[in-house]
C-alpha cells in the first residue's frame, strides 16, 4: 500500500510542477443546462452533465468506452470480472442503476440490466455524455445512479470521412472506417469497427500455476464487429426525422478464476455468439408559442449463448456442471417528450415511455422459458429561471413494471412451470436549486429514485449456483448532493460534490444463503456516502493536468456483514497532456484504486497504481499516428480478485480524418 501510494504522490508532485508553466483545455466539461440537439432526446435540463466530445476521443489513444470515462470523477470501472467485459459504477450504483442510451434509445440488456461497454468502439461516437448522480426524472425507469448517453454522429459538411486503425500486445487489432454526407436537407452517416484480441498479456510478475502455465491469460480472446448507419431528414429548420441501425457480432472467452478464494468454482465459460441489434426513429418537431415536441421509437434483440466445458481443454461437455446455454431477448418501446417556455422563465416538460422486454432462454436439449415485463414511466418535470443568478429545477414521475410472463423449467419432470406475476411501481422525484455567483455554479439537489428488480434478480438460477426471489421490492434511493463548480484563476478550474444517498430495500447478492447457493435479497437499509474533488490546471496552451480524487463509503446497516462488491473505497486519477512540439501530445495517466471486497462475505481485492503513457503526432492533413504504453510498471493486478488485467502492453495506430465543407 505504502509504495503504491508513494509513488503516486510521486507521480503527482512531477505533474504540478509541470504545471506550472502550461496548459491546455480538459476534455472533461461542465455541460449547460439548456443544450438541445436534433437528432438525439435524451438531453434534459439537468445541472450536473459530463461531456467527452468528439475531439478528446480522436486524441485518445484508448478504444474502449471505459478507458475514456477514467477521469470522470466518482466514477469507477471494471475491465473483465468474472464474466470478461467492460462495466461502470457512478457513486456506488452500477449499470443496473444507469441505463445505457444510444441517441437516447434505452440499449441495456433485458435480462439482468447490464451492457457490455467494451463492444461498442468510440469510433462509432460523436462523443459521451454521462449524468452523474442527478439526472432528468424523464429519462425513465432505474435511473437511480445517473444515465450515460452515446451519441452519434450527425455530418454537417459536404463529406466526412474517418478510418483508424490499432495494433496491441496480445495481439490485438482494431479498425474503424466511417462516411457521413449532408446534401441540403438530407444526411446520411455508415460506419463500421472490427476488433480482434486473442489474449490478455499478463505481468512477468504473475506467479504461473496448474491452470494458468503462460504469461497468455487463457481464454481471454474477444472478437466483435459493429455497423451502424444513420439517415435523416430536415424538411425545414423546425422538423427534423431521422431512423438509425446498429448491429454487434461478437465472440468472447471467459478467463478462469485464479484466486485464493476456496468457495468460488472455476468455470470454464465461453460465448461463441454475442449479437445484438436494433433500429431506431428519432423525430423532433418545434411548433408555435414555444411548444416541442420529441419523439421515439425503437425495436432492440440480443442473441447469445453460453458454452460451460468440463475442463480447461474447452472441448468436452460430459460433466453434470457443463451446458450450453440461449439467451434471446426482445424489446419494443418508445417514448414523447413535450416541452413548453412558458414566459421565457419556466421550461415545462412532460414524458412517457413504453417498453415491453420479451426474454427467452433454455439449455440445450430442454423446453424454452419465456418472460415478459412491461414497464412504464410518465413525469413532469420543471426548470425555473428565477434571475441570472438562481434557478430551480423539479420534477416527479411514476414508474410501473408488470411481470406479466415467468416460466421455470423442472429437470426431474420434465415440465414447464409459470410463476406468479407480479408488478411493481414506484413514485419518483427530486428538486435541484443551482446559484451562480462571481464565477462560482453552486448546485444542491434532493432525489427520490427507485430501480426494479431484474428478471435475472427475480429468476434466475445462476447456473445451480443461486436460487430465485421473485417476491423482490424494488430498490429506493432518498439523494442528496452538494457540487461546486468554480474557476478562481484563468488557469485554475475547481469541482466538488459531497453526496449521501439512503438506500431501502437494498437489493444485493447475498453469498452462501445456503452451502454453495447464493440468492439476490432486499438485504434491509444502506447508505452510500461520497465526494469528489476534480482540479483542472492548464495555465498555456502546451500543457494541462486533470487530478481528480474520489472517496465512497457503502454500508448496510441493517446487516452490515453484507458487503457491497467491486468498487473501490478510495481512488485517485491524475492525467498530463504536454505538448513540447506543435501537434506532438503526450499523454501520461496514473490510476490509484484502493481495496475492495469481490464478494459478499469479505473477500478483498488489493489496492493498486497502474501508470500508461501515450506520445501521438497529428499532422496538418488529418493523419495522426500514436504509440503508447499502457501499465508501463508491468503491475500484476486485478479489478476483481482473482481475475487478472493486463501488464506491460504496448499499442500503436494511425487515424485520418478528412471533411470538405458545403
Amino acid at each position: 500500500m505504502m509504495r503504491y501510494l508513494n509513488f503516486f504522490l510521486l507521480g503527482s508532485f512531477i505533474l504540478i510542477n509541470l504545471a506550472i508553466q502550461a496548459q491546455h483545455r480538459s476534455d472533461t466539461i461542465h455541460e449547460s443546462t439548456r443544450s438541445y440537439l436534433l437528432g438525439q432526446i435524451d438531453i434534459y435540463g439537468q445541472p450536473i452533465m459530463y461531456s467527452i466530445k468528439k475531439e478528446s476521443l480522436a486524441s485518445d489513444y484508448r478504444y474502449s468506452i471505459v478507458h475514456q470515462l477514467v477521469r470522470v470523477p466518482s466514477l469507477a470501472f471494471i475491465f473483465s470480472g468474472s464474466r470478461n467485459e467492460s462495466s461502470v459504477s457512478i457513486q456506488g450504483f452500477d449499470l443496473r442503476s444507469i441505463p445505457v442510451f444510444i441517441d437516447g434509445i434505452p440499449v441495456s440488456a433485458t435480462y439482468d440490466g447490464y451492457m457490455d461497454l467494451s463492444r461498442i468502439n468510440v469510433g462509432a461516437l460523436e462523443k459521451i455524455e454521462i449524468s452523474k448522480g442527478f439526472s432528468s426524472i424523464l429519462h425513465g425507469v432505474n435511473a437511480t445512479g445517473g444515465t450515460i448517453n452515446l451519441v452519434t454522429p450527425k455530418p454537417e459538411h459536404r463529406i466526412e470521412l474517418t478510418a483508424a486503425g490499432y495494433i496491441g500486445s496480445g495481439e490485438e487489432y482494431n479498425g474503424h472506417l466511417s462516411l457521413g454526407q449532408k446534401f441540403r436537407k438530407i444526411y446520411y452517416q455508415v460506419g463500421y469497427s472490427k476488433s480482434d484480441k486473442e489474449y490478455v498479456t499478463l505481468s512477468e510478475n504473475f506467479e504461473t500455476r496448474n491452470l494458468q502455465q503462460t504469461r497468455k491469460l487463457d481464454n481471454s480472446w474477444q472478437k466483435n464487429g459493429t455497423f451502424n448507419a444513420k439517415f435523416g431528414y430536415t424538411p425545414n429548420g423546425n422538423n427534423e426525422f431521422s431512423v438509425a441501425y446498429y448491429n454487434i457480432d461478437g465472440e468472447k472467452g471467459n478467463p478462469i478464476y485464479l484466486g485464493a478464494d476456496k468457495n468460488i468454482k472455476v468455470r470454464y465459460w465461453q460465448w461463441p455468439e454475442w449479437k445484438k441489434e436494433g433500429v431506431r426513429f428519432i423525430t423532433k418537431s418545434q411548433f408555435q408559442f414555444g411548444f416541442t415536441l420529441r419523439a421515439n421509437a425503437y425495436y432492440d434483440r440480443l442473441a447469445n449463448t453460453l458454452k460451460s466445458y468440463d475442463d480447461n481443454t474447452y472441448t468436452t461437455q460430459k460433466k453434470g456442471s457443463s451446458f450450453t446455454s440461449f439467451y434471446r431477448d426482445e424489446n419494443y418501446g418508445g417514448a414523447v417528450e413535450l416541452t413548453k417556455m412558458i414566459y421565457k422563465s419556466h421550461e415545462l416538460k412532460f414524458a412517457g415511455q413504453l417498453k415491453k422486454e420479451n426474454h427467452r432462454e433454455n439449455n440445450l436439449g430442454e423446453p424454452i422459458k419465456h418472460f415478459t415485463d412491461h414497464t412504464f414511466s410518465g413525469g413532469i418535470e420543471d426548470q425555473f429561471y428565477i434571475n441570472n443568478r438562481w434557478s430551480l429545477l423539479g420534477g416527479i414521475s411514476f414508474n410501473f413494471r408488470d411481470g406479466i410472463k415467468a416460466e421455470e423449467y423442472n429437470s426431474k419432470t420434465k415440465e414447464i412451470n409459470d410463476y406468479p406475476n407480479n408488478s411493481d411501481n414506484s413514485l419518483n422525484y427530486q428538486v435541484a436549486g443551482i446559484y451562480k455567483f462571481q464565477g462560482v455554479v453552486t448546485t444542491l439537489t434532493f432525489a427520490k429514485k427507485s430501480r426494479f428488480a431484474t428478471m435475472k434478480d427475480r429468476y434466475s438460477y445462476r447456473n445451480g449456483i443461486a436460487m430465485p426471489n421473485i417476491d423482490l421490492k424494488s430498490e429506493v434511493a432518498y439523494k442528496s448532493e452538494l457540487s461546486f463548480d468554480w474557476v478562481p484563476l484563468q488557469f485554475i478550474h475547481l469541482k466538488s460534490s459531497i453526496f449521501y444517498h439512503k438506500l431501502n430495500n437494498t437489493i444485493q447478492y447475498v453469498d452462501e444463503v445456503m452451502p454453495g447457493i447464493a440468492q439476490m435479497q432486499n438485504t434491509g437499509e444502506s447508505y452510500f456516502f461520497g465526494g469528489d474533488l476534480t482540479v483542472e490546471i492548464y495555465p498555456t496552451k502546451r500543457l494541462s493536468i486533470l487530478t481528480s480524487y474520489s472517496y465512497l463509503k457503502r454500508k448496510n446497516t441493517t446487516n452490515p456483514e453484507i458487503r457491497f462488491t467491486d468498487i473501490p473505497e478510495g481512488r485517485i486519477t491524475s492525467g498530463i497532456d504536454f505538448e513540447p512540439l506543435k501537434s506532438l501530445h503526450t499523454f501520461l495517466n496514473i490510476e490509484y484504486n484502493a481495496a475492495s471486497y469481490s464478494t459478499s462475505y469479505g473477500t478483498r481485492n488489493p489496492d493498486f497504481v497502474v501508470l500508461d503513457i501515450n506520445i501521438k503526432y497529428l499532422t496538418p492533413f488529418g493523419l495522426g499516428i500514436e504509440a503508447g504504453i499502457n501499465n508501463l510498471f508491468d503491475l500484476n493486478y486485478t479489478r476483481t480478485e482473482g481475475y487478472y488485467e493486463s501488464g506491460r502492453t504496448l499499442h500503436f495506430s494511425l487515424s485520418y480524418n478528412f471533411n470538405t465543407k458545403e
